[in-house]
């Protein structure tokens, strides 16, 4: 049990970092054309079409809002 917890802690900073540097890449990328009077899914899907996110799970307004929330 103890050494899960050491690999958890291990991965924590690196999940972190990754999302990190998406959202920075987003941000670069749809700096002046998110809108945030848009809907949560509307910026989700936008930010979908930035990392090239598949046209099926992009439909899906559950990936629109996980985009939107990583971001």
């Amino acid at each position: 049990m103890t050494q899960a917890i050491k690999i958890d802690a291990l991965w924590k900073p690196v999940i972190r970092k990754f999302r990190q540097c998406i959202k920075q890449h987003v941000i670069n990328v749809l700096r002046y054309e998110l809108n945030e009077h848009n809907s949560e899914c509307t910026q989700g899907f936008q930010i979908g079409e930035v990392m090239n996110v598949p046209e099926e799970l992009l439909k899906l307004k559950r990936t629109q809002l996980a985009l939107y929330m990583m971001v």
